[in-house]
Parts: structure tokens; sequence; C-alpha cells
């Protein structure tokens, strides 16, 4: 059975990723990797890197579009080093959004996520983007509220979630089955970092 195991900056982010395992790995079973986690030895993937890998492959002016002045600059390196690895000609640039987050520690969510659509709307019109990436796992609802739009626009959760899952199967695939336990409780095959 394959596992995966969340560390989550905010407990906002549980029933979103909880949704995703759901919905791709239904059989997917929740349970305490703190317990667990002095005896693993698994892969970690950072929330964002299979959001980068994406949306540099699709090349282009890149808007990175956050709420948190903090999440800016840790982005913007991780996109430029998955740019410089793939070898496109991606063009990164900040496009925050930072007034919106008083609305997310407000808690009303559904503001924010209309802030932060509208905010991608205001970008897209004034032209010259190719793809617009929401750099918060927070910000993944407003992707919902731009399908309209021509340019992609892309949200780490889902991409991360489904690479999480294939890392798990593929150590799964090649680790050799516990030794010694009539019902091995099964550690993790990945461990997702969300913000």
């Amino acid at each position: 059975m394959t596992t995966v195991g969340f560390l989550h900056t905010s407990p906002v982010h549980v029933a979103t990723f909880r949704a995703l395992l759901s919905e791709h790995a239904p059989a997917a079973r929740s349970g305490d990797a703190e317990r667990l986690a002095d005896r693993l030895s698994v892969p970690v993937l950072r929330i964002d890197r299979p959001l980068a890998q994406r949306a540099v492959a699709q090349g282009g002016r890149i808007a990175v579009v956050a709420a948190v002045e903090s999440t800016l600059g840790p982005t913007r390196d991780l996109f430029e080093a998955c740019a410089a690895a793939s070898g496109t000609a991606a063009v990164i640039f900040e496009a925050p959004c930072l007034k919106t987050w008083s609305l997310f520690e407000r808690g009303d969510l559904g503001s924010f996520h209309t802030a932060v659509a509208r905010h991608v709307r205001s970008i897209c019109r004034a032209g010259d983007v190719d793809v617009v990436v929401l750099a918060q796992a927070s910000m993944a609802p407003a992707e919902a509220l731009l399908e309209d739009l021509a340019v992609p626009v892309l949200s780490s959760p889902r991409l991360a979630v489904l690479r999480a899952l294939e890392i798990a199967g593929a150590t799964r695939a090649t680790a050799p089955p516990p030794a010694g336990r009539a019902h091995p409780a099964q550690p993790p095959s990945a461990f997702l970092s969300a913000s």
C-alpha cells in the first residue's frame, strides 16, 4: 500500500490535501507520521517543485503570484533553478498581491480567492504573460475561478500530490518488503512538504 505523509505550515491546508489524495489515491490511508519520523528514510518533495517544473517546461514569461512577501524570493529561486536545469528560456517575474493576505488571515477565504483571481485577471489583461503561477497552496481554489482564461493558471497542490504518489509508487516498487512482521505498519513512501 502506498502512503504519503504531509508536513503542513497551516491547518487550513489539511482538507485540501486530504481531498486530493482521496481523489487520486482513494485507498491511501491516514496515519501519524510524527510517530514514525525517526524510523523513516523517505524522499521529501517540496510542494512547489512540480509546479515550477511544469511552468518552466511551458517556457515563456511566468508570472509568480504571491500574497506574502516572504514567499517571493524562495519561489523565484526555485523557478530559476528549474528553468536552468531544464534549459528552457522561461523568464520569471514576480506579480505580488500582498493586500489580499489580510483576507486569508481573517478567515475570509472566499474573498481571498476572489481577490487573487481578480489580480490574476489584471495581469493577463496587461498581456505579455504565458503562464500564471499561484505560488501558495492557500491560493489553489482561485485556479477554478480562472478556467476561462486563455493563459494557463497553475497551482501546487494537485501537481504535488500526483508527483508524491508517483514517487511513492516508484519507491514501493523498488523497496523490499519489511522483514519479520506479520502485519507491518507501512511507513510513508514520500513526504510532501506543504506550505
